[in-house]
């Protein structure tokens, strides 16, 4: 009787702590001003089952008669009614805890959802995923030790279940676009009180499983705030703005995959950076277009060059190909870098663009060996100028260490005598020697520099230094005091008739104005961009054409000597 009466208060205890309010030591409400809402939205999908499958059950004990009092079990899979749920276990507590999230403004917006109601990120930013590692029901069958005679005490109203749950959840915030978490994982766990069961009152249907939900998904929430950066931090606005990126990326390659292969066009020869000495260039190029090529087009530094297709048999696709062989197109080219650019479409919308840059250059130097002297008694813009358009390659070709510059403070005879003494120490018969002089100098006795050279004093110093006759000499003089009629020529007597003489007679000014420096590398750098080769032909137009305008009348280009090819800074065009 003694057992009986302590198993009646052993039920009555159960029976009154599943009925006990459950305590939230969370307080996500009240601190729901302490934060600042995630400003993108979040899904709560239902719960992923990832449990295993575990059992245990002694049922038969309880037909042991005394012995049989109660028989335990337990089981990993259990979900049904008795459990006191009425809707499935996954979609209760997503929308349980979406609702939570939404109370207390975790995120701008939060929505539950079923699985077969999801859709694709960009609707939401986020994703609150979960998953139930374990949902164990663990209870016991009462027979009091009646065996099959317990039933009596079933009828009068004693309990012949009990049950109670074991559950674990684990949640963590997730990236939509990408799928990577960006809080580590929580793990919720629940415990209810055991829940008896007796044929006049199911206590299944009040269960204390939902009353404890709500706390256990306010740890998550606590968890949630504490890891996940603040509502304010930039890197929410990075990530809906990578996001956008990337499906817009996807959504691209899903329509070029709709669209087929696209076209291409291949550069076969010559290939990108190759260097060119000639005027045009056989270009080698092949087409594949699975979709039928529509059109295909190639053009030279912005110049269209024709390839030789049929436009009207291209825009009818039964007729287009769908490659074209190997095929050759000679390709003009202009001095310098030069860019061509290939087109192709095909019917199915798709177009690609090919391009290849060549460098041009000169065909092979005549003379091959050249070396240039820069003396300048003013600034050295103007002559490094010089030098910089005489070193490159597609224009004046001479070797960065054959161009000497001399740009002393004070223009004395043995500055001067001393820079051609060294320069003409390195000129061979047969090589290319180029001096350009700009100099203050005095009409009346022809004094240059600080007045202790003459002109004249200068070029027979020259003369006697080179060891070649192959001379450019270009002076670019500002003379000062009375200027006659007289030719400079006329009062020079002593310049080789081999050399190529180009001068400048100017009056006033500063003498650091390199006009004739000035007109070189203009003519060398042309308005297009292009880089041409400059002769002494090309040279002398320029200054007539160009300088002569620009200097009112105080400029008047003289030339003298030689204009023979071989003796250009550059060969021919």
């Amino acid at each position: 009787m003694s057992r009986i009466l302590a198993t009646l208060a052993v039920l009555l205890a159960m029976l009154a702590s599943s009925s006990c309010a459950t305590r939230n030591p969370y307080k996500v409400s009240q601190q729901k001003d302490e934060h600042t809402s995630i400003p993108l939205r979040a899904i709560v999908p239902d719960l992923e089952d990832s449990r295993g499958f575990e059992q245990y059950n002694n049922r038969t004990l309880a037909m042991i008669p005394i012995v049989g009092f109660r028989a335990g079990y337990y089981y990993d899979r259990h979900d049904d009614i008795y459990s006191g749920i009425t809707e499935p276990f996954p979609r209760l507590v997503a929308r349980k805890l979406a609702e939570r999230l939404d109370e207390v403004g975790v995120f701008d917006k939060v929505t539950a959802v079923e699985p077969d109601k999801m859709t694709a990120p960009g609707d939401y930013d986020l994703i609150v995923k979960g998953r139930i590692i374990r949902m164990r029901s663990v209870g016991g069958v009462w027979r009091y030790g009646l065996s099959i005679f317990g039933d009596l005490l079933w009828s009068v109203g004693l309990p012949y279940l009990s049950r109670a749950w074991e559950i674990e959840i684990e949640y963590s915030l997730v990236d939509a676009y990408t799928g990577k978490a960006i809080t580590s994982p929580d793990i919720i766990k629940i415990e209810t009180g055991s829940t008896m069961f007796t044929r006049y009152v199911n206590r299944g249907k009040t269960t204390d499983l939902e009353r404890k939900l709500t706390p256990a998904l306010d740890g998550f929430i606590d968890a949630l705030w504490r890891k996940a950066p603040a509502g304010t931090d930039k890197s929410w606005a990075q990530l809906r703005e990578s996001g956008t990126d990337l499906l817009a990326a996807r959504k691209r390659e899903e329509e070029l995959a709709k669209q087929g292969t696209p076209p291409t066009f291949q550069f076969i020869a010559p290939l990108e950076g190759a260097t060119i000495r000639t005027a045009q260039v056989p270009v080698r190029w092949s087409i594949a277009a699975p979709g039928g090529l529509k059109s295909a087009s190639l053009n030279a530094n912005s110049t269209a060059v024709d390839l030789g297709l049929n436009a009207a048999s291209l825009s009818r696709e039964s007729e287009s190909p769908r490659s074209l062989p190997v095929t050759e197109t000679m390709v003009p080219l202009r001095m310098g870098e030069n860019t061509l650019q290939a087109s192709v479409t095909d019917h199915r919308g798709n177009e690609t663009q090919a391009t290849v840059r060549l460098n041009r250059l000169p065909a092979e130097l005549r003379p091959k060996e050249r070396f240039a002297l820069l003396i300048s008694a003013g600034g050295t813009q103007g002559v490094e100028d010089l030098k910089a358009a005489l070193v490159d390659p597609a224009a004046g070709q001479f070797a960065p260490e054959a161009v000497t510059v001399v740009n002393p403070a004070t223009l004395t005879r043995a500055a001067i005598e001393d820079a051609i003494r060294a320069f003409g120490a390195r000129p061979l018969t047969g090589n290319l020697a180029v001096v350009y002089l700009a100099v203050p100098a005095n009409w009346s006795d022809l004094a240059i520099g600080d007045g202790s050279m003459k002109l004249d004093e200068f070029i027979a110093t020259l003369s006697a230094s080179l060891a070649t006759s192959e001379v450019v000499l270009l002076t670019d003089i500002n003379w000062s005091g009375t200027e006659g009629d007289q030719d400079l020529m006329d009062r020079l007597t002593d310049v080789p008739s081999r050399w190529a003489v180009l001068f400048t007679q100017r009056k006033g000014g500063p003498s650091a104005d390199h006009l004739l420096a000035g007109v070189v590398t203009s003519l060398i750098k042309g308005a297009d961009g292009s880089t041409r080769r400059l002769t002494l032909e090309r040279l002398l137009d320029g200054i007539i054409n160009d300088l002569e305008t620009k200097s009112a009348g105080a400029l008047k280009p003289e030339s003298y000597g030689r204009f023979e090819p071989s003796l250009t800074m550059a060969e021919r065009e």
